[in-house]
């Protein structure tokens, strides 16, 4: 029985052991590659003069900058550490404070414009033309603005309580302080990244499609009602995309800071080492997970918007035109 139990552990150490590393090291290159094409995509056709204009696509256009730069400061370090056993801030503490600073913002930024998308798509399809007139360019360029510099201002605890922690006698990560302070991270974490957006998108995601269903019909001549309602194809197709990225940011937010949150409430509890490694397994895949957000936008906009295929498609042709006709 001992020996079958000694087995049972070292196959299991060897999962927690390979599983992260070849999801990280093989997988991890791949949701950059496929993310990096996702976000220039992405802000491509969201630039493009007829989009521009629309504040819900300023929306789109910010979620997907901070998307790439989650991807390359937050996602490569972590594919570095996990998957090929590189982490610099193990040695070096003003780096690993940096980088779990730029962690925590860019992770909240993305699910945050995500929601004033939202809020400005409840606004534009209201019947109330009061209502409406807070839907423009520069009412969404000052709440991004905002919103960016709240997040940025808030997040400055990380570069305080966050410190180089020795797990074993020859390995060192980059953590917030354990104890209290860790304990609050995990909640935030889930409150902010899982209970917040969750709760905020569903909402408005609802009051859209109230508004939707209650649009007028009567009394009010065909320019009020392309004015007041999505009726035209433009916001038709960004409401269908804004509801496809707030499923797959419910989908995949959850993740993450459930695991964490269970991790750290927990943490004082007497676990068996078989647990200890399980529960570490499960937190290096929902960390994976986490950023799967930030690459599936343009594949899911594909699919649902005929209008958004037709733009990259020109774009593509554009670019493939250029380089033939450009001169040796």
């Amino acid at each position: 029985m001992n020996d079958l139990n000694t087995t049972s552990l070292l196959a299991i150490l060897s999962l927690s052991q390979t599983i992260p590393k070849y999801l990280f090291s093989v997988g991890g290159p791949i949701l950059i590659l496929v993310g990096t094409i996702n976000s220039l995509f992405n802000v491509l056709v969201l630039e493009q003069k007829k989009l521009r204009k629309n504040p819900c696509s300023r929306c789109f256009v910010a979620f997907n900058i901070a998307s790439f730069l989650l991807l390359y400061l937050s996602f490569l370090p972590t594919i570095l550490q996990i998957g090929y056993n590189i982490e610099p801030g193990a040695y070096n503490l003003p780096y690993c404070r940096i980088r779990v600073y730029l962690s925590f913002l860019l992770a909240i930024l993305p699910p945050f414009y995500l929601i004033l998308a939202s809020v400005d798509r409840t606004l534009v399809t209201s019947a109330s033309a009061q209502v409406r007139k807070w839907s423009n360019r520069s009412t969404i360029r000052k709440c991004l603005f905002g919103i960016t510099v709240f997040w940025v201002l808030f997040h400055i605890h990380a570069l305080i309580y966050t410190d180089i922690i020795q797990v074993t006698t020859d390995t060192f990560v980059c953590f917030p302080k354990l104890g209290i302070y860790s304990v609050l991270v995990s909640y935030y974490t889930f409150v902010v990244h899982g209970v917040i957006p969750f709760v905020s998108l569903s909402i408005f995601a609802a009051l859209t499609i109230r508004n939707l269903h209650h649009r007028p019909h009567h009394n009010m001549d065909a320019s009020s009602l392309r004015t007041i309602h999505p009726s035209h194809r433009q916001d038709k197709q960004l409401i269908r995309m804004l509801f496809i990225e707030i499923l797959t940011c419910v989908m995949f937010n959850f993740v993450f800071p459930g695991v964490f949150l269970y991790i750290e409430t927990t943490q004082y509890q007497n676990k068996s080492h078989e647990r200890d490694v399980v529960e570490h397994l499960l937190l290096s895949i929902s960390i994976f997970i986490f950023y799967v957000p930030s690459c599936t936008s343009l594949y899911t906009n594909l699919i649902v918007s005929k209008s958004f295929r037709k733009r990259t498609k020109h774009i593509i042709l554009r670019k493939l035109v250029n380089n033939r006709i450009r001169p040796d």
